[in-house]
């Protein structure tokens, strides 16, 4: 969760370089700490449990609405997929696990959304 807040962090940092030369180079350091702030309280927000060794983002079945695996170019390449779960209000919405093995992510997907469609949902 972290490297994409270091590219946000550079990508905003790169138009005051070009304003302001290498003088613009002094915010980054602000701009990555703050957040580096905001994703550690994301972190912290998300309830987790262990499978084995793994901690991976927990939501109650009876709030999921739509399960998805994703997979990239890249994840391709490396047999890997992600796994994207949506959920019907409260402070979770969504939930991604992304860097499992496309095996893993497959049996979750699909036990996910078995489990999903046999839920009968309340609001």
């Amino acid at each position: 969760m972290l490297k994409p807040a270091v590219l946000i962090a550079i990508a905003t940092t790169a138009p005051l370089v070009g304003l302001l030369g290498w003088r613009g180079l002094g915010v980054l350091p602000f701009t990555m700490a703050w957040l580096g702030v905001v994703t550690w309280k994301q972190i912290q927000r998300t309830p987790v449990g262990r499978h084995r060794r793994d901690r991976v983002p927990l939501a109650p079945v009876a709030k999921v609405q739509t399960v998805t695996c994703t997979e990239s170019p890249f994840d391709r390449r490396a047999a890997m997929a992600g796994l994207q779960v949506d959920t019907a209000g409260g402070r979770l919405l969504q939930i991604r696990i992304p860097y499992l093995g496309r095996e893993i992510a497959t049996s979750l997907y699909e036990r996910l959304a078995a489990q999903a469609a046999h839920t009968a949902f309340r609001w």
